[in-house]
C-alpha cells in the first residue's frame, strides 16, 4: 500500500508540473506573454515552446508567428541553431515552420523567401527549402486576401 501512495504522490506532481502552462488562466497566459517578451535568440525560443508549448493559440501564437518571422528575417545568420536545436527536440523544426504564416507583413516573408533561395548554408539545405516553401505559401495566402 506504501509504494502506491508513494506512486499516486509522484504521479500528481509530475502531472501537476506538466499542467503548469497549459493557459487555461489568466495569469498563465500573462506569464506565457512575459517569457514570448523575453526571448533573445532560438535558444530562448525553444524553451518557451518546452515550457508553453500548449499557449500556442490566439493571440500568444501571433507572437509566437511574429517572433519566428522576424528572428528569420533580421537574424537570418542564426538559422544554424535551428539545426543544433532541432537534434535535440524534434518538434522543434516543424513548429517554427508552422510559425511561418501571414501573421506578420509579407516583407517579413519575402526576406525569408530570399535569404532561404539564396542564402543558405550548404549543411542546412532541407531546412532552408522547408523555411523557403512556407514563406512562399504565406505570401502566396496573403495575396489571395
Amino acid at each position: 500500500m506504501m509504494k502506491f501512495n508513494t506512486l499516486s504522490m509522484v504521479f500528481l506532481l509530475v502531472s501537476g508540473i506538466a499542467n503548469a502552462a497549459d493557459c487555461q488562466t489568466t495569469e498563465e497566459m500573462d506569464t506565457a506573454e512575459q517569457a514570448l517578451s523575453a526571448v533573445q535568440n532560438w535558444h530562448d525560443l525553444n524553451s518557451f515552446f518546452l515550457t508553453f508549448e500548449n499557449c500556442d493559440d490566439g493571440y500568444l501564437a501571433e507572437g509566437i508567428s511574429e517572433a519566428v518571422v522576424k528572428r528569420l528575417s533580421d537574424k537570418w545568420e542564426s538559422i544554424d541553431e535551428i539545426s543544433v536545436i532541432s537534434e535535440q527536440n524534434k518538434r522543434f523544426e516543424p513548429w517554427v515552420i508552422t510559425h511561418i504564416n501571414t501573421t506578420v507583413g509579407d516583407r517579413y516573408l519575402e526576406e525569408i523567401f530570399e535569404h532561404a533561395r539564396n542564402d543558405c548554408p550548404q549543411h542546412s539545405k532541407n531546412l532552408c527549402e522547408k523555411l523557403g516553401k512556407a514563406s512562399e505559401q504565406a505570401i502566396k495566402e496573403m495575396q489571395n486576401e
